[in-house]
C-alpha cells in the first residue's frame, strides 16, 4: 500500500454537497472518491497522444505558425494547454542575489504595486506568489464553515475542554 500524504483542497461548496451525496451513494469516503478520480485524470494525462490527436499527424499541422520564431515555443504551443489570454509564461532571471524581477504586466493584473509584501511558497515544484492578506482572521474567517453547519460550537468547545480537564478523548458523537 502506497504511503499517502496529506493536503487541502479547496473545493466550491456544490461540488462538495455533490462530492459527499455520491460517496455516500457509493459507501466510500469522500478521500477515495478523490484519489479514484486523481488515478483517472492522470492516467489519461500520461497516456502517449494517439494519431489523431497528435498536432504532426493533422492534415493542416504544416505552414507558417504566426510566430517570429515558432521553434522556441513550438512544444508549448502544440501540447501544453493554453493559458487564459494574455496570460502566457514569461522568463525571468535570476540574479546573483537569488532575485527575479517581475513582469510588470503580471503584477498589474495581481494588483500589486511596489512596496507591497508577497507570499512565497513552492507546492508541486511550482513558485507560487499571492499577495500578502492584510488580515489572516478575515482570510480564514468562515473557512470550514460546512463543518460546523449542524453543531453548537459553544458545546462542542465545552466538551472538548471537559476531556482535556479529565484526560481523556471525548465519546460524544458531536466532533464535526
Amino acid at each position: 500500500m502506497s504511503e499517502y500524504k496529506v493536503t487541502n483542497v479547496r473545493l466550491p461548496a456544490e461540488t462538495l454537497r455533490e462530492l459527499r451525496l455520491r460517496a455516500a451513494e457509493n459507501g466510500k469516503s469522500i478521500a477515495h472518491l478523490v484519489r479514484e478520480s486523481i488515478a483517472s485524470y492522470l492516467e489519461n494525462r500520461s497516456r502517449p497522444a494517439e494519431k489523431d490527436d497528435d498536432p504532426f499527424s493533422s492534415p493542416g499541422a504544416s505552414g507558417h505558425s504566426g510566430l517570429s520564431d515558432g521553434s522556441t515555443t513550438h512544444d508549448r504551443q502544440l501540447y501544453v494547454e493554453p493559458s487564459e489570454a494574455g496570460n502566457e509564461p514569461e522568463t525571468v532571471q535570476v540574479n546573483g542575489h537569488y532575485q527575479i524581477a517581475m513582469p510588470k504586466s503580471m503584477l498589474q493584473r495581481l494588483g500589486v504595486s511596489a512596496g507591497d509584501r508577497l507570499l512565497v511558497e513552492v507546492r508541486d515544484n511550482l513558485l507560487i506568489l499571492t499577495p500578502e492578506p492584510e488580515s489572516y482572521t478575515a482570510r480564514l474567517a468562515g473557512l470550514h464553515a460546512e463543518i460546523w453547519q449542524n453543531i453548537n460550537a459553544d458545546d462542542y468547545l465545552k466538551e472538548e475542554r471537559e476531556a482535556w480537564r479529565i484526560g481523556y478523548p471525548k465519546s460524544s458523537s458531536s466532533t464535526p
